[in-house]
């Protein structure tokens, strides 16, 4: 079935729950609810299709449970913003997602995304608030950025987990560093870039996190801090003309 919320704001759990069916927005989704499952995701397909998620609250969390019906999450192409703590498709038996959208983390408290080893290869994990942003499992995405330009640092973690991307432009500015961090030097997280895109970044401090693979040239900008990392260059990229071909003409 198709989905209009009118504008509503649901302030109990959402669960979607239809076994070889879909449930698909017809607009946007706001769930207010401090619920650690605010949104589940029982059975069936539930497709955002164009449409902007919200999910606020105390605890407010999109989640899989711990259910192991054949499930697909169709992000779809619009922006999933999370007031609250989690994200969870840990444990991710028989979950799908697709799409091309983004996954924003605003709570100015420590939060978590337990992508629970999935694909997220469409779309956007953005680090969007003031608390640090841990994530966990061996998951692919499109990009890890961040958008929290507020005063202050902000955080990702990684810990000692592989997070496989096609883009890397989280970033810090001037005043407000971004801290990417693995679990140690000696227990690294491990950053791999899937295309040749070449990461440009700036004003981060990187502790403890590989970038591969080593023929890729990560570059972390002039204003970053080496904090024990493999793989990166902490100066600025090259210009496109000053990687060109340059050809003398003498006639």
């Amino acid at each position: 079935p198709s989905h209009d919320n009118a504008g509503k704001t649901f302030t109990q759990q959402v669960r979607t729950e239809t076994p070889g069916g879909s449930v698909t927005l017809q607009d946007s989704l706001t769930i207010s609810e401090n619920s650690p499952n605010a949104f589940l995701l029982a059975a069936g397909t539930f497709n955002a299709a164009t449409y902007n998620v919200t999910i606020s609250g105390a605890a407010s969390a999109m989640s899989a449970g711990t259910i192991t019906n054949t499930r697909t999450l169709a992000l779809g192409s619009g922006t999933w913003t999370l007031a609250g703590t989690v994200w969870s498709t840990n444990p991710s038996t028989n979950i799908t997602v697709t799409g091309t959208g983004t996954i924003s983390l605003t709570s100015a408290s420590a939060k978590t995304f337990a992508g629970g080893g999935v694909s997220y290869s469409g779309i956007t994990l953005d680090q969007a608030g003031a608390g640090t942003l841990t994530i966990t499992g061996n998951n692919t995405f499109k990009d890890i950025t961040n958008s929290y330009k507020a005063t202050g640092a902000a955080n990702i973690t990684i810990g000692t987990t592989t997070q496989t991307v096609s883009q890397f432009t989280a970033a810090g500015e001037s005043g407000r560093v971004l801290t990417v961090q693995g679990s140690s030097a000696t227990s690294p997280g491990t950053l791999v870039l899937s295309t040749t895109t070449k990461p440009n970044v700036d004003y981060l401090t990187i502790t403890g996190v590989r970038a591969y693979s080593l023929d890729t040239t990560w570059y972390a900008g002039t204003n970053s801090t080496n904090n024990g990392s493999l793989g990166w260059y902490f100066e600025a990229a090259p210009s496109a003309a000053a990687t060109g071909n340059f050809f003398l003409i003498f006639g």
